[in-house]
């Protein structure tokens, strides 16, 4: 998968020229070292995250000094070739664009050639089919859900879901489990949600768990789709449930 040298020195040089600005904290962000295709670019993105993560300024001189500091590394040739290079910072959000989804991509296809190669390996099928399958849900991680957030857009956000649940007429904000003493625990189920039903051998977890699908997948107000994944039992037996 080829990259674009020429927006990732461009996305460099424009965070160098308007640290401060909206776009360049975003770009920070959403744009990890990995989505670089040259070494020297993942180590000065690298630099410029931690440089503005710890509130220094940030210019071709601190870059560097710091960069020194902390990689005993001089790339002061490529800084300097990207900010000579950079038109301006107007394009940061296009450079941002390219540099991830192009990141994305060659990340994509490696996961999917190592998949590739834990097929063709040697070993029993079912370890190569599994280590194929690991290496293909790798595929989209970099893209994670673990970015900042503010806690006041965080109360909007709730009280939004709380509003928009009592306009409907319903008792809870999230997706019903369709068991009201578990709903008034929860106050409903949310997306991004991990929730762990535990409890000893035999006493009806995976009942439970199925009566829950069920009510979510036929009988809320907005039906949803849900894959339910058993390592134990069979489908027949499941649907027995």
């Amino acid at each position: 998968m080829k990259a674009n040298l020429q927006a990732e020195q461009f996305l460099i040089a424009s965070v160098i020229l308007s640290p401060q600005t909206d776009a360049a904290l975003e770009a920070i962000e959403k744009v990890k070292p990995c989505h670089f295709s040259e070494r020297a670019h993942q180590d000065i993105w690298q630099s410029l995250s931690e440089m503005m993560n710890s509130g220094r300024y940030i210019d071709e001189g601190t870059l560097e000094a710091w960069m020194f500091d902390q990689l005993n590394a001089n790339y002061r040739a490529v800084i300097m070739a990207a900010m000579t290079s950079c038109p301006s910072a107007a394009g940061l959000k296009s450079y941002t664009k390219s540099v991830y989804e192009l990141g994305e991509l060659r990340i994509a296809e490696a996961h999917l050639m190592a998949a590739i190669n834990a097929i063709n390996s040697n070993g029993a099928a079912i370890d190569r089919v599994n280590r194929a399958l690991t290496e293909v849900a790798k595929i989209g991680q970099t893209d994670s859900d673990d970015d900042f957030v503010d806690p006041f857009d965080a109360i909007i956000q709730l009280n939004d879901r709380m509003e928009a649940a009592l306009a409907a007429g319903n008792s809870i904000a999230g997706l019903s489990s369709g068991f009201i003493g578990i709903d008034r625990l929860t106050n409903g189920f949310f997306g991004g949600q991990l929730i762990i039903v535990a409890a000893r051998p035999g006493v009806g977890k995976t009942s439970l768990t199925m009566n829950m699908a069920e009510s979510m997948a036929l009988f809320n107000q907005k039906s949803k789709n849900v894959l339910y994944v058993s390592l134990e039992m069979p489908a027949v037996q499941l649907i027995a449930k």
